[in-house]
């Protein structure tokens, strides 16, 4: 059994699974090896061409736009609970039958125009951790949790719950808070806003998900995994009636 994260192997075994059958390895992500840090003129050409401001920093949440399990009504809240002008959330996601209330509560707390949600392709949403500053993903849980790593390999700081998902995967780069917490967030946000991120930040934050999340980093563990799992005796696998 692949678990993706320590929790989830700890929930297994805690629950009486066999050890030796279970094994701690990540999804694999296509993150290039080589990170170009955008410089400032590109991403204000960016942010032009995406419709999103330019002097103001963009808060990107890329995740299903609803309340009850990504909770972007929590995100809201605690944006509007920072001094105007507010920085800029891009809220990056597919629609669903919540989505009317959220986008509701962002016209109502930070105002028509303040705020930009959209539906892009897989293939587009690369641009706009590119013309983001920082990125939050206020859910506090998650099955693993692929924002988290997208953030990181952007070089982006990430705001996350402090939980053991998250913790996991952003380790010494991430900024947490309880997020269960009302003023959590809005403290956090300052701590960012107020410390500007560098190349170099951006250039280790990088690295990091490269070097643990990487599908050409991770290659030789899941041909391992495979491996393994083809190779168990026929004694331990589970026994499948052929009819």
């Amino acid at each position: 059994m692949q678990q993706v994260v320590p929790d989830f192997l700890q929930a297994a075994l805690d629950a009486g699974e066999e050890p030796s059958r279970q094994r701690l390895l990540a999804p694999g992500f296509d993150i290039p090896s080589r990170f170009d840090s955008p410089t400032k003129a590109d991403r204000i050409a960016l942010r032009k061409r995406l419709g999103l401001p330019v002097d103001t920093p963009v808060v990107l949440s890329v995740s299903a736009l609803n309340a009850s399990q990504k909770r972007l009504d929590y995100l809201i809240r605690e944006l509007a609970g920072l001094d105007t002008p507010h920085p800029f959330p891009m809220l990056l996601g597919e629609t669903e039958a919540e989505s009317g209330a959220v986008l509701d509560l962002a016209r109502h707390c930070l105002g028509q125009g303040n705020f930009a949600h959209r539906t892009v392709r897989p293939d587009e949403v690369d641009e706009y951790y590119s013309a983001a500053d920082m990125t939050v993903l206020a859910s506090t849980r998650e099955g693993f949790g692929r924002a988290y790593v997208e953030g990181l390999a952007h070089g982006l700081p990430c705001l996350a719950h402090d939980y053991g998902n998250a913790r996991h995967i952003l380790g010494a780069h991430g900024y947490f808070a309880d997020f269960n917490q009302q003023g959590a967030l809005t403290g956090l946000l300052r701590q960012v806003l107020s410390e500007p991120g560098t190349d170099q930040s951006m250039q280790v934050h990088h690295q990091d998900a490269f070097q643990r999340f990487a599908c050409s980093s991770l290659r030789a563990d899941y041909v391992e995994l495979v491996r393994f799992a083809t190779t168990v005796a026929p004694r331990d696998r589970e026994q499948v009636d052929p009819r």
